[in-house]
């Protein structure tokens, strides 16, 4: 069964990507229910997804597989540069932009030269085995890794020069650049760095005591043993609603 469970929560992170939270309620019929999820990016990190089945009747119902698969590189890159020759070609040897359908064709010509990797899907199947039918609530949680999502601070400042006083106003930009939009998501922001190349993990990265928990139940493993993005970490020193 093809689902597709809205992002209900995400924590972008100011070096790019972030945590993706998805939720979604099924049915569950007795024997083994595959649901593959739609519209996963192949910028998401498989070494960190996790998934929770919250149901009436857990010795019931069971999650028994997670199966996850990134497209190949070099294939997309081919597609890829096969779509922006398309894309020129159409644009440079139109003889006629002006109609109705002007506007569309531009657009899709545009999306195409400028797509990535990171715009494409990749895979993600989970195999629930139930003994009943039940309604079972999917919970999804995963990285990304996409430098082109990011938040900036920003700050106003409003002088008055008559009382001689200045009003600062802080703001946060998000940056979208990619291909996937986040409608009626509630966002977090985390100050959040990967190192450009990998590093070992030292015990002196640990973070205080209560911001290790507030992590550790976003991707319910401790720091210490994430074997791709945590231990990568550079800095991460907080999380603002």
């Amino acid at each position: 069964m093809k689902i597709n469970p809205p992002i209900t929560r995400a924590i972008i992170f100011s070096g790019g990507g972030g945590l993706v939270v998805r939720q979604q309620k099924m049915k569950a019929v007795p024997g083994k229910n595959v649901f593959e999820v739609l519209e996963v990016p192949a910028s998401f990190d498989p070494d960190t997804t996790t998934v929770e089945i919250k149901t009436g009747q857990p010795e019931k119902v069971k999650l028994v597989q997670l199966s996850v698969k990134l497209p190949d590189k070099k294939t997309v890159e081919m597609v890829i540069n096969r779509e922006r020759t398309a894309s020129d070609n159409i644009i440079t040897n139109a003889t006629d932009l002006r109609a109705e359908s002007r506007h569309k064709i531009l657009n899709i010509c545009e999306s195409a030269y400028y797509r990535q990797y990171e715009d494409m899907y990749g895979e993600l199947n989970i195999i629930v085995k139930s003994e009943i039918e039940d309604e079972i609530d999917i919970t999804i949680k995963y990285f990304i890794l996409d430098p082109r999502i990011r938040w900036t601070p920003t700050l106003q400042v409003d002088l008055d020069e008559k009382n001689k006083t200045a009003n600062i106003i802080g703001y946060i930009n998000v940056n979208n650049n990619s291909d996937f939009l986040f409608e009626n998501v509630e966002l977090e922001f985390a100050e959040f760095e990967l190192a450009t190349t990998p590093i070992e993990y030292q015990p002196s990265m640990l973070l205080p005591e209560q911001e290790v928990q507030n992590i550790q139940s976003m991707v319910q493993a401790p720091v210490a043993v994430r074997k791709n993005v945590l231990q990568q970490l550079k800095r991460l020193k907080r999380v603002v609603k």
